[in-house]
């Protein structure tokens, strides 16, 4: 290898170190942006609710960790973050008072990984902080021999959870069935936690 060859490659590998540099620069800065100042360990406190912050989730999110006399639950957003998002207090008090709630989803489709997360998240703290059944489906027949669930299946006591991939985040509810349109896997656990504040009371 000649000497121009040498010095060439050099200047690449010099060129591949700075670009990598830039490039966790710039991710550090917008996680700083997107998701707050705070530290791994940090709190932070939100109408009377003090949150630590824990490691990150399986989406690359930093969690956050709210201790109830309940019990603790884990948290992807803090509150000032998804308290764009509201539900009739009629049906949030269903969730809040019911023994078990239906969860249902397509089982194929956009936004497949969020929406599980934001099921196994939901079942998780449902099950530990509110003693409550998170019974899981897809919205038709499928390959995993879950039980077919719609909002058709919704009652009073046993109300239903939809979520679904659409191409603008929206929630409706219909009699006893919260139908929630995600537009991305993000979008699927921000309202997950918006369901889980609103029933602590967290977000009023």
């Amino acid at each position: 290898m000649n000497i121009k060859s040498r010095r060439r490659k050099q200047e690449f590998y010099k060129q591949v170190v700075v670009w990598f540099i830039a490039a966790t620069m710039i991710l550090s800065v917008f996680g700083v942006i997107f998701y707050g100042f705070s530290a791994p360990g940090g709190t932070v406190s939100y109408n009377g609710f003090k949150f630590m912050q824990a490691a990150p989730g399986s989406l690359g999110i930093p969690e956050w960790k709210l201790k109830t006399e309940q019990g603790t639950v884990m948290f992807d957003f803090l509150p000032d973050v998804v308290d764009d998002i509201r539900l009739e207090p009629g049906f949030v008090q269903i969730l809040a008072t019911t023994a078990q709630i239906d969860f249902t989803s397509p089982w194929q489709g956009n936004y497949s990984q969020g929406i599980a997360e934001a099921e196994f998240e939901l079942e998780v703290a449902l099950s530990g902080a509110f003693g409550k059944y998170l019974r899981k489906g897809f919205d038709a027949e499928n390959p995993y021999g879950r039980q077919v669930i719609t909002c058709g299946n919704a009652t009073a006591t046993v109300p239903v959870i939809y979520f679904y991939p659409d191409n603008a985040s929206e929630q409706a509810i219909e009699g006893n069935c919260l139908r929630v349109g995600v537009a991305s896997d993000v979008d699927a656990l921000r309202v997950k936690d918006a369901i889980l504040y609103l029933m602590l009371g967290v977000i009023e």
